[in-house]
């Protein structure tokens, strides 16, 4: 399992991908031709389209925007003339918009570009550095007081994941604990009874919900990237212990 990770991870440390349609599609017509264009060739308005998917579509245009306008300023002379962004609820929903050519370009991390990429066809052109940093790893953390030293320990109890679709909040740490032994079952609240030896999980759908669930004792123990974990305030960090990390990505 720890070998099949890392070769995934090797394989999809980018996370951009490029939709590949035909040139029949108006939407994602050929716009570089062999040679020159000449004065003559005629160059149709277009606009190009950034994704994402995201349950808070206005972070995401926030987000995107600036992006998506900066691209169409820098393609006008292929007949790029503006930038929009459109938000998909999910992986199934953005997959469909790439297949169908309504999305150019599309951000995300490793997990979800896996899905993507294999069921739309579309490939990988940059590796992002996210929020800044060029690798990024998981980590596992309970209450410094709640007894809970190993991963061991949280048999028969609820872990909170942020979301399915999240790399390091759902996919690595996930990977991470199945790798080790554990059995991981889905709960539908962090109130679950869980078998004593069986991890149970359920979702956050936030980051900052991820870490609070945590702190005010919802879940014993939860997983988030190592940068959202020390942005914490340190009254928080104090409070808090980290029982395991995953490899970077």
């Amino acid at each position: 399992m720890n070998r099949q990770i890392d070769l995934i991870c090797l394989m999809l440390s980018l996370l951009l991908l490029v939709a590949c349609t035909s040139n029949d599609n108006p939407t994602t017509e050929a716009l570089v031709t062999e040679g020159p264009a000449s004065s003559t060739q005629e160059v149709s308005d277009r606009t190009i389209v950034v994704a994402e998917v995201s349950d808070n579509p206005a972070d995401s245009f926030r987000a995107f925007q600036p992006l998506a306008d900066y691209v169409a300023a820098n393609l006008s002379e292929f007949g790029i003339t503006s930038g929009e962004v459109r938000v998909a609820p999910d992986l199934a929903t953005m997959t469909e918009m790439m297949v169908n050519g309504e999305v150019d370009l599309f951000f995300d991390s490793l997990y979800p570009a896996l899905i993507i990429s294999d069921g739309s066809g579309a490939q990988p052109i940059l590796r992002r550095w996210k929020d800044g940093v060029s690798e990024y790893y998981t980590v596992i953390f309970v209450l410094a007081d709640s007894g809970i030293t190993s991963i061991e320990d949280l048999n028969g109890r609820v872990i909170a994941f942020e979301e399915i679709f999240s790399t390091s909040g759902f996919m690595l740490p996930s990977a991470y604990l199945i790798g080790t032994g554990m059995q991981l079952q889905a709960v539908d609240s962090p109130e679950a009874e869980v078998p004593d030896d069986v991890i149970g999980y359920t979702f956050t759908n936030n980051d900052k919900n991820t870490l609070q669930w945590v702190i005010s004792g919802v879940v014993s123990a939860a997983a988030t990237d190592i940068e959202s974990y020390n942005e914490l305030p340190q009254e928080s960090l104090d409070a808090l212990t980290i029982i395991a990390q995953t490899d970077a990505i």
